[in-house]
């Protein structure tokens, strides 16, 4: 059986570093079969990233015969009170879901890490998890004014890019403000933070088929939505690999 995630022989990997101290890899023509990738996951129905539905009633208040989109994906909630806009001015979506065929990625990406002096493991190695998004044409999204979700991860993050044509990348942030990631800001209902509450230092570059890996913990990052190229019906799409450093109870690799 074909493995859509087959690892391309002729990768070409490039290294570099965020402040002068921060390692980062571009790791150009990942997968052999991307075109294969896409079309897998466009095969897959995504879900809801975190929770989604219309706004208008509010949406983590809404009664399940209004919350059209959660009850077609999930159990709803217990109602919070917090509005979540995921549905109505973005959509962002995520497929999850669990492969054998992915292990040798999280394998590669983990040999590149060393390589780079990090010793970290991937949080979950079978997990396949895209990032699938697209935004309305509004006035409600004003990326002049604002960065798209800064935020940070577990450790180590790689993200594959899936579009041809793809002008955005993924912005690496200093954090001017107080950390906001928590119960006060959700990411659904005030994603736009402003753009005076951060420092750009670096845009790690989008390609086809480019593996991008820097540590997601160290820095806050998010898209780099600067225009309406995915204004509409063109999709953004990634697929997600997260590492962290070892636990115990976790096997050196």
């Amino acid at each position: 059986m074909k493995n859509y995630f087959e690892l391309n022989e002729d990768q070409t990997i490039e290294y570099g570093m965020i402040e002068g101290k921060s390692p980062y890899a571009y790791i150009d023509n990942f997968f052999k079969y991307p075109d294969d990738v896409i079309t897998l996951l466009h095969h897959i129905q995504p879900n809801f990233h975190k929770d989604g539905g219309t706004s208008n009633d509010s949406l983590d208040n809404a009664p399940q015969s209004e919350n059209l989109f959660k009850k077609d994906h999930r159990t709803l909630d217990k109602p919070t009170g917090r509005k979540n806009y995921n549905g109505e001015y973005f959509k962002d979506m995520r497929h999850e879901f669990y492969s054998d065929n992915i292990l040798p990625a999280y394998e590669h990406l983990h040999r590149v890490l060393l390589g780079m002096g990090i010793r970290q493991v991937p949080c979950d190695r079978r997990a396949v998890i895209s990032n699938c998004f697209f935004f309305k044409k509004d006035p409600w999204n004003d990326y002049e004014n604002n960065y798209w979700w800064p935020h940070k991860d577990a450790g180590y993050s790689a993200l594959i890019y899936l579009n041809d044509n793809d002008n955005t990348g993924t912005n690496v942030y200093k954090c001017l403000a107080p950390d906001y990631e928590g119960e006060d800001v959700r990411e659904h209902e005030q994603p736009w933070r402003p753009k005076e509450n951060y420092e750009l230092l670096h845009n790690l570059e989008p390609k086809y088929n480019r593996a991008v890996i820097f540590d997601g913990k160290k820095y806050h990052h998010g898209m780099n939505i600067h225009d309406d190229h995915f204004a509409g019906n063109v999709t953004r799409m990634n697929l997600a690999f997260f590492f962290h450093t070892l636990q115990p109870g976790d096997a050196p690799r």
